[in-house]
């Protein structure tokens, strides 16, 4: 920290960590790129617009926007996002790996929730669909209401417009409809209904529920509906 008084400076080290040989660093352009597990960071939102897009993201440089932003940051949490799939103590495991900390982006959770649904698009598509099989696709999005951080901002304002795109899209996908559920948890009634995770479920399908302890309620009554829709088609 150079200078003094009301002169000082805080210069921080720029870390950079390749995987592979980065050509505008003359440093690296030899080096071995480092083992992947030595990376502690996470993905972040996309660009804009594919923030708001299942897009499939390109494999290579020509289509930089649509690749998912990965980025070195102290604050990424340790959960992983898992496949679909019916490994279901690998599931289970892995929601119990988790744990709430920092700010919330309702949003990149919605995306990849819809990424997921997608057999198609990597990194994580779904398994194969049984042809002549109908199938109904659902995301359920539990979030405490507040948007307060994401790739661009912490203006909740500005986070919850990129999230409301990103509802739209999701609603309006005829070729593969999915069914949104969204739950705001919302403890000891201290914050105002969520516009946007309301506006978000499709219709009749928002809960607030102000105890933590009641969140195994909501899921009881969103399986309960899906049951219905079952038994309707």
């Amino acid at each position: 920290m150079p200078g003094s008084g009301s002169s000082k400076q805080c210069i921080q080290t720029k870390y950079k960590h390749y995987w592979r040989s980065h050509p505008t660093d003359a440093a690296k352009t030899a080096a071995a790129a480092p083992d992947h597990s030595t990376w502690t960071g996470c993905v972040n939102d996309r660009d804009q617009a594919y923030d708001t897009m299942n897009t499939a993201p390109g494999s290579d440089s020509a289509a930089p926007s649509t690749q998912f932003y990965a980025e070195q940051w102290s604050a990424c949490l340790p959960a992983k996002v898992q496949a679909m799939s019916n490994q279901w103590q690998t599931l289970k495991d892995q929601i119990t790996a988790m744990s709430p900390s920092g700010n919330t982006n309702q949003a990149i959770g919605l995306a990849w929730g819809w990424q997921s649904l997608d057999t198609d698009n990597p990194p994580i598509q779904a398994p194969p669909k049984v042809t002549d099989y109908v199938y109904k696709n659902y995301i359920v999005l539990l979030s405490d209401g507040l948007n307060t951080q994401n790739r661009w901002s912490n203006s909740q304002s500005t986070i919850d417009a990129r999230q409301k795109i990103l509802c739209e899209n999701v609603k309006a996908d005829t070729i593969n409809p999915v069914t949104i559920f969204t739950i705001q948890v919302n403890i000891g009634n201290k914050d105002a209904k969520s516009k946007v995770l309301e506006d978000c479920a499709t219709a009749g399908n928002f809960q607030m529920i102000t105890d933590a302890n009641k969140t195994s309620d909501a899921f009881a009554n969103i399986l309960a509906e899906i049951s219905k829709l079952r038994v309707a088609k």
